[in-house]
């Protein structure tokens, strides 16, 4: 499971350094998650990832630093799908009128996330 783990790091490590080489990638995913309710998709999905990292955390060399990744990526999930989704897409909407220097800190953010991830796992 811990390969998972560190394969799931990776890919989210690899999709940070594409928002910093390449910030314009992200505005189709923007306005694909805009869309009527299709937020509460990413919300899932970010659920079912804090999921699979919770359970995985106990085969992890660092199960703590696993944990409290998984929980931050679950109350991202809860309160996106706790927010009404007029309130999520217009936050998403301030988010596609911002320079590309916000969307690379987003992506440092994410890469930072990512290897934490796959340090935890090793």
């Amino acid at each position: 499971m811990s390969y998972i783990l560190m394969i799931l790091g990776w890919l989210i490590a690899l999709e940070g350094i594409l928002y910093i080489l390449k910030p314009q990638i992200l505005l189709p995913a923007l306005a694909f998650f805009t869309k009527g309710s299709r937020i509460y998709f990413l919300s899932v999905m970010w659920g079912a990832v804090a999921a699979v990292m919770l359970i995985g955390a106990k085969e992890c060399p660092r199960r703590v630093l696993m944990t409290v990744l998984a929980l931050i990526l679950m109350v991202l999930a809860l309160l996106t799908f706790a927010a009404s989704p007029q309130k999520v897409n217009s936050a998403l909407e301030w988010l596609k009128n911002k320079p590309p220097l916000i969307v690379r800190i987003m992506g440092i953010a994410e890469t930072i996330f990512g290897l934490l991830m796959v340090y935890a796992a090793m």
